[in-house]
């Protein structure tokens, strides 16, 4: 900001003051600000919650700063799956993942002022596969498996013996 001293003599009264207009011109120009953003883990087929963030900027309005995201890894976000809302300096972020996709992707949001000066900001979303019901567990590791077959489950083996031929009967559904 630039800063005004001045003094005036009114009618023989002296007046001093000093105000502060705009930007001071012979200040750099700086990036605009982003605040707030972090990683995310979120389950298959789901959104993650709004993560919201501050934008600010030393000479452009908020309002009139540009904010945009890209998805490194389209496949599994594409661009449709990024809402981007809010307005001024409070704005919002929403992931929505492509359906029944897992892995990670490096989302980029970033924020634009008047002079095209920006600053970026990369989080990853973590899409981890959805867990399963004990029952459709049970079914997968042990009515599935191959005859003889040991199943493993967490490193330890589990085996069919003759009297099992009833347990299989209970996991079917």
């Amino acid at each position: 900001m630039r800063t005004l001293n001045f003094a005036l003599v009114l009618g023989g009264l002296l007046v001093a003051g000093c105000g502060s207009g705009g930007p001071d011109p012979d200040q750099q120009n700086a990036p605009p600000s982003l605040r707030s953003l972090g990683d995310q883990a979120i389950p298959a087929n789901q959104s993650t919650q709004s993560m919201d963030f501050v934008i600010a900027d030393d000479r452009t309005p908020a309002e009139g700063l540009i904010v945009s995201a890209m998805s490194g890894n389209p496949d599994l976000i594409p661009a449709g799956g990024i809402d981007l809302g809010g307005t001024g300096a409070s704005r919002s972020l929403v992931i929505s993942p492509t359906a029944d996709e897992t892995g990670i992707a490096d989302v980029t949001v970033t924020v634009t002022d008047e002079a095209d000066l920006q600053t970026s900001q990369t989080i990853a979303i973590t899409v981890l596969p959805q867990s399963k019901g004990i029952s459709e567990f049970t079914r997968m590791s042990f009515a599935d498996g191959d005859a003889g077959d040991p199943a493993l489950v967490n490193a330890v083996a589990f085996t069919q013996d003759a009297d099992d031929d009833e347990f299989e009967d209970l996991l079917t559904p």
